[in-house]
This record gives structure tokens, sequence and C-alpha cells, in this order.
């Protein structure tokens, strides 16, 4: 392969590698593909394609890493059998959890347009500075609205309750359905 700028020869395998090493240095992404609900192996496959698919902007790969978890937590509650919820109820419970997320996903998008669209150099240091924490709140954002989706989801009715007074016969029920194993810890 050769640099289309300074005409330098090097190995593709280079930047192969080089996306691999992105994915496990970077805390977002290597925090999403660990979430990611297939094995280690398919989901470094997935990160890595999105990265390709994003021309390396990382931000946009944890981004999609993010919807695609959203919506899974999403369906599974949605798609959860309790005689406890209607389907309005339902509703606003999940709208109440994604409520802060949506706020913080409008705000990024301002600032990025901004971004784009500034050409004052220290505007655009403040700018990366707001872009940098609003993605780091967003994130924080998006993992309390699942788990409050989640907490939701395990609270009606006989989900998360004790069923037995007798402590040696008694069990919870929990449903763990669309969790990774280490978010079930």
């Amino acid at each position: 392969m050769t640099c289309p700028l300074c005409r330098f020869q090097f190995d593709s395998a280079v930047v192969q590698r080089l996306a691999y090493q992105i994915i496990e240095t970077d805390e977002a992404l290597s925090g999403l593909v660990e979430k990611f609900p297939a094995d280690d192996k398919e989901s470094l496959e997935v990160a890595n394609k999105l990265l390709w698919k994003w021309d390396f902007q990382v931000d946009k790969v944890v981004d999609t890493l993010e919807n695609i978890l959203d919506d899974r937590v999403s369906g599974m509650f949605y798609r959860t059998a309790t005689d406890d919820l209607t389907s309005k109820e339902k509703n606003e419970i999940y709208h109440q959890a994604r409520r802060p997320v949506n706020l913080l996903r409008d705000q990024l998008k301002i600032l990025v347009e901004e971004k784009r669209t500034t050409f004052e150099t220290k505007r655009l240091v403040e700018i990366e500075e707001k872009l940098r924490r609003l993605r780091s709140d967003l994130a924080k954002a998006r993992l309390k609205a699942r788990d409050e989706i989640y907490e939701k989801l395990n609270t009606v009715g006989a989900m998360g309750a004790q069923n037995d007074d007798d402590t040696e016969t008694a069990s919870i029920q929990v449903d763990f359905h669309g969790l990774h194993t280490s978010e079930m810890d």
C-alpha cells in the first residue's frame, strides 16, 4: 500500500491493526464492545467495520453502538410480557427514562453544527472541550436510562420480588433478557 500524500510504502496490515488498537485504547469504544450482545470476536469485528464505515470517526462509531444497545433495551422492554403494565404505561416509563438522553443529544447536535461552521481557533477549542464533556454526559445518561428501564422491567409485579416468605425456599424472579453477562453481575 502507498500513501497518496507522501508515496511512502507500507504494509496494509498496519492500517488494519490500527483499527483494532483504536478499539482497545478508546475507553468509550472498548466499554461498548464489551457490552455488545455478541461474543468477543464478533463484537470486535462489528466495531472494526463501523470504524471503516465512519472513516475512523470514533464518536460516530460510539453513537452507533450506543443506539444499538438502546434499541435492544427498548425492544426488550416493549416485548416483555407483563400484565402489570399497559402499553401506554410502558411508553411513559421509556420516554421518561430517555428524556435526559434526548436533551443531551439535541445539545450535541447543535454543538457539532457550530463546530462545523466555526473558524475561530479559540472558539473551536472551547467547542471541542464542551463536546468532550457532553459526550461523556451523554454516555452516562444513556447508561442511566438503560438501567432505569431495566429496573422498571424488574420491579413490576412479581419481577424482582421475593415470592415466598420462607427464606430457604424463596426465590426472586429477575429478567436478564438482553443483558451482556458482565451486566448481569
